[in-house]
């Protein structure tokens, strides 16, 4: 998935009704998680009326998906991010 494509799944779908406004927080949870998560789960996410239904959702997010697959998800997100910002400084001097 693109940049684009991230950035475009972390905000609400067009024409939807949406809660209240979403903090810097769950802004990034959603780009981070915009790999994983269906339309439909994108969408509910957004109507979410608080932080506190938020928490539930992503709660239940990854009890479907299984012990230890919020901790799995994380580390591999983090991982591309350090490889991502370390790319340039990886590549060989042009000789």
């Amino acid at each position: 998935m693109g940049l684009a494509a991230l950035a475009a799944a972390a905000q609400p779908p067009p024409g939807r009704p949406t809660g209240p406004r979403l903090t810097d927080f769950w802004v990034r949870w959603a780009a981070d998680l915009a790999p994983l998560m269906s339309d439909e789960a994108r969408s509910l996410f957004f109507t979410l009326d608080g932080n506190g239904e938020r928490e539930s959702f992503a709660r239940a997010f990854w009890r479907s998906r299984g012990d230890g697959a919020a901790e799995r998800w994380s580390r591999n997100v983090e991982d591309a991010r350090l490889l991502l910002l370390d790319a340039p400084s990886r590549r060989a001097a042009p000789g």
